[in-house]
């Protein structure tokens, strides 16, 4: 086993691409189970911690330009139904910067619109969040549902039209992104191509933006 255990470690290290870090903390846990099942003897315990911790790859967060983003924006066409809803979707991610759970999620009540604002408490951190409602966001929005979306009682904003009429789904989300992805023509390479990606591509870019005004001129007594 010790020897079947060392192989594994050096397959996970030389295939960094095909194997997980966790087989390894599987393997560990497996041992433990057997040990207290009263299967085998040992439970290898001492003989994982000269491994410490498998190389984990560096997450690099993926995003767009801005000029994808108004690409993917540009693809959806506004004059069917569900391209209102998809459009609405989208920028509340790619303008406003909201979680897929948020948006999926947003409900009439989350709407100030005599403030233009949107104050909701997001679904990932329990955290109250407040937004100004965009004027493009919010014409996106009014356009949606006022000739958009189907007309019941269901208290989320956003939902499928098919009948029964019901929330949007993750998945459902990630699919209507990633096809207006495809659609404006961009090459995603091994970015990620959900909702995500754009909220990520609205902090990314902000931030550049930021560098670019802060950054000290030759006249400020910079040197190159």
């Amino acid at each position: 086993l010790h020897k079947a255990i060392r192989r594994q470690r050096q397959m996970c290290i030389r295939d960094s691409n095909k194997y997980r870090p966790g087989t390894i903390t599987a393997i560990k846990y497996f041992c433990r189970f057997m040990y207290r099942e009263g299967i085998q003897s040992d439970d290898f315990q001492s003989f994982f911690k000269m491994f410490g911790r498998m190389p984990r790859k560096e997450k690099i967060l993926s995003f767009y330009m801005p000029e994808e983003v108004y690409l993917i924006e540009s693809a959806i066409n506004r004059n069917t139904e569900i391209g209102k809803r998809d459009y609405a979707m989208i920028l509340l991610a790619s303008r406003l910067g909201l979680r897929s759970s948020d948006i999926r999620g947003l409900l009439f009540s989350d709407i100030d619109w005599d403030n233009n604002t949107i104050n909701l408490v997001q679904h990932k951190t329990q955290r109250h969040l407040s937004l100004p409602l965009l004027k493009d966001v919010g014409e996106a929005l009014v356009d949606y549902i006022q000739n958009s979306r189907p007309h019941c009682r269901h208290k989320r904003v956003f939902l499928t039209h098919d009948f029964p009429y019901d929330g949007i789904t993750t998945e459902m989300l990630h699919r209507i992104v990633s096809s207006y992805i495809q659609k404006a023509g961009i090459s995603n390479g091994h970015r990620h191509h959900g909702p995500h990606a754009l909220r990520h591509s609205l902090a990314t870019n902000l931030l550049n933006n930021c560098l670019l005004y802060t950054s000290p001129s030759p006249r400020d007594g910079a040197t190159s």
